[in-house]
């Protein structure tokens, strides 16, 4: 089916490479920090910035900017003020894993129901191992509830959120790239057992400690000690206080930290005589590559591989509701670059720096190399391909089985082709807000026209193709899903179901006005109140599940209005039985007008209670 060969990849240039790294001066960092952030600072909506820099293997600067707190004038520390790096936590839950496995107390291919006290259940795939879990390929659906709070008295325990719900696996394990914090939850909780040691006590104990990370914690909310040293965030006013994020999954990002000591974290795992890891384990570490497509960032043992501006780089970012955090490692020069950006109104300009910050960093300091430029194999094929690829796409790190897959056709990515093989990605666009094209450089490999994100395609007889897209490719996928089943479809089909339901309301005025107490004596009266009562109901019961998805991903659920609205909106089956005795009614008068009508309505309330039930609105159970 698909007529094309791989091509040779030609290198047109020279690679100049340094022997070793050059000195660089404490005050000339400072500087490129300075001039870089800055301007950045002056646009207000960015709180603080904390950046570490590690060059040679060593810590040679930590800066802060901005304000730890903002009314009273305090300005940020980078050796004192604790901020909220997200999910770079994760990369200290990996490493804890690794020291165990280094003494033979994990196995990364084991199944993980070894080392816990409660099952995950098996799938035709096989069992859940260490290793699926570090390269986010155990196949679970994504977790929600409770995952963020703004109380301590708001928190669960990382092993009751474990316990009380167990995600459904919706992938092949080894497979497809979902993001997981479920997935790193566990590997923390199968430290705790297998050490015999809280988990907070372990990476205090070891790392934390070897490391003089005097200013770290997983705990929450942090010691007496600490708990004055935490920088406060205030909306874009500077006068009100956001409130600080608790992570209920504690090893998949509650760690609060200063930036030198997340400098202090990655020289120590830079350093050839490890005090962390073995240099064998941390090779390990970064040299495993989960499957993936070439061209894309891939994952190794708990690190995000990408290649920018022809250096191999490793990292994980972080976002909280407050900040935003990247942390990239090139072991081949010993550089490490981490940064975190608190912002309550200023996510985009947070990714913006974070992203100038990282670029600007490796253009000016590390080796230059020469760029591959990749020969089209098979130029012809490439509108054939294209063709092939388009369609629409379910996000992998989504709900499958809870009442938030109701949301899914709304998020649903369209990807079109255009006539000279380009892709056009809805949603990727340019600062000017035109869309970015796609041009393949070899087959199943795209990249943008005149930017430097690229996406492959994974295409396999009898499965659904699989795009990896830009920096997000070792971690989540888009898998193509039935032409009918998105928001282009089922929107117009949504409005015009709840157009004809409100004209059925609208019908029982209209016959009051009209006819006065007399239509109450036609046959079928009490049918038509009840179908207008039902679509009622239901109108009430999707306003208030409108109002119960804010609080759910405002992280603060309510049960009873999410119950009110699933009872709702169960109206919609319950009103067919009406529509139907209506419907049935009109056939038999012989009215074609009336028979359209009711067949419209029983159509409508049709549509709407499949909808609802195929993406499981009524599910029994609370947990999504």
């Amino acid at each position: 089916m698909r007529n094309w060969i791989f091509g040779l990849l030609l290198c047109l240039g020279a690679v100049v490479t340094a022997a070793e790294q050059p000195q660089v001066a404490q005050a000339e960092f400072e500087q490129f920090l300075d001039e870089l952030i800055q301007p950045h600072m002056d646009k207000a909506v960015l709180s603080n910035v904390s950046v570490a820099l590690v060059y040679n293997n060593q810590l040679v600067v930590s800066r802060g900017y901005g304000f730890a707190d903002q009314p009273n004038g305090q300005k940020l520390d980078p050796s004192q003020h604790l901020i909220r790096p997200g999910s770079v936590s994760k990369l200290l839950t990996w490493t804890a894993v690794m020291q165990l496995v280094e003494q033979g107390l994990i196995d990364l291919d084991a199944d993980i129901n070894n080392y816990l006290d409660f099952t995950i259940p098996s799938h035709p795939s096989g069992p859940v191992t260490m290793r699926h879990l570090m390269t986010h390929r155990a196949g679970f659906e994504d977790v929600l509830r409770d995952l963020m709070a703004t109380s301590p008295e708001q928190l669960v325990s990382n092993e009751e959120w474990l316990k009380r719900w167990v995600p459904q696996r919706v992938f092949a394990a080894g497979t497809v790239p979902a993001y997981s914090n479920y997935g790193a939850a566990l590997a923390g909780y199968i430290v705790e057992r297998v050490s015999k040691v809280p988990f907070e006590h372990y990476i205090e104990q070891h790392i934390f400690q070897p490391l003089g990370m005097k200013n770290s914690s997983f705990r929450q909310p942090v010691s007496d000690a600490l708990a004055g040293q935490i920088a406060k965030i205030y909306d874009i006013s500077g006068e009100k206080q956001v409130p600080y994020d608790y992570i209920s999954p504690i090893p998949a990002g509650s760690l609060s930290a200063t930036a030198q000591d997340m400098g202090l974290f990655m020289a120590a795992f830079l350093a050839d005589a490890a005090p962390l890891l073995s240099a064998k384990s941390r090779d390990l570490m970064l040299s495993y590559s989960a499957p993936h497509v070439d061209g894309v960032p891939s994952m190794s043992l708990g690190f995000i591989r990408a290649d920018e501006q022809a250096q191999q780089i490793w990292g994980h970012s972080g976002n909280t509701r407050t900040y935003h955090s990247h942390l990239m490692l090139i072991p081949e020069v010993g550089a490490g670059l981490f940064v975190s950006i608190g912002s309550a109104a200023g996510r985009a300009q947070a990714y913006e720096l974070r992203q100038a910050l990282n670029t600007a960093f490796i253009k000016k300091y590390l080796p230059a190399k020469a760029i591959e430029t990749l020969l089209h194999s098979d130029p012809a094929g490439a509108k054939q391909r294209a063709d092939e690829v388009a369609g629409y796409y379910q996000n992998s790190r989504t709900s499958f089985s809870t009442l938030l897959a109701v949301l899914q056709p709304l998020y649903r990515l369209k990807v079109t082709a255009t006539e000279t093989g380009d892709l056009i990605l809805a949603g990727y666009n340019k600062a000017d807000n035109t869309p970015w094209l796609w041009r393949e450089i070899q087959p199943y490999l795209w990249q943008q026209h005149g930017g430097q994100d690229k996406l492959s395609a994974w295409v396999k007889p009898n499965q659904s193709v699989m795009l990896n897209i830009g920096a997000l490719a070792a971690v989540q996928s888009w898998n193509k899903v039935h032409p009918l089943a998105n928001a282009a479809v089922l929107v117009p089909v949504w409005c015009s179901a709840l157009v004809i339901l409100l004209l059925a309301v609208l019908k029982l005025p209209y016959l009051w006005f009209r006819y006065k107490k007399l239509w109450l004596q036609q046959t079928g009266a009490i049918a038509v109140i009840a179908v207008a009562c039902c679509a009622l109901a239901l109108f009430a019961g999707l306003a208030l599940l409108n109002q119960a998805l804010d609080g759910i991903y405002s992280f603060a659920p309510s049960d009873l209005l999410i119950r009110a609205a699933q009872l709702l909106c169960f109206l919609a089956v319950i009103g067919m039985l009406p529509a139907w005795l209506l419907l049935k009614q009109s056939i038999a008068s012989g009215i074609w007008l009336q028979r359209i009508q009711h067949g419209l309505t029983l159509l409508a309330f049709l549509f709407i209670a499949s909808y609802l039930a195929v993406y499981n609105l009524w599910s029994v159970q609370l947990y999504y």
